[in-house]
C-alpha cells in the first residue's frame, strides 16, 4: 500500500517539475521576445 503512494506521489513531483520548467522557458522566451522587439524598434 505504501508503495503505491510513494508512486503516486513521484508522479505528481514529476508533474510539477514539468510545469515549473515550462513556466521558466516561457518566461525566457518572452523576455527573449522582448529584447528582440526592442532592438527593431529601437
Amino acid at each position: 500500500m505504501a508503495e503505491k503512494i510513494q508512486k503516486e506521489s513521484k508522479g505528481v513531483n514529476n508533474i510539477m517539475n514539468v510545469a515549473f520548467i515550462n513556466r521558466i522557458y516561457v518566461v525566457f522566451e518572452e523576455g527573449m521576445l522582448l529584447q528582440r522587439k526592442e532592438k527593431w524598434e529601437g
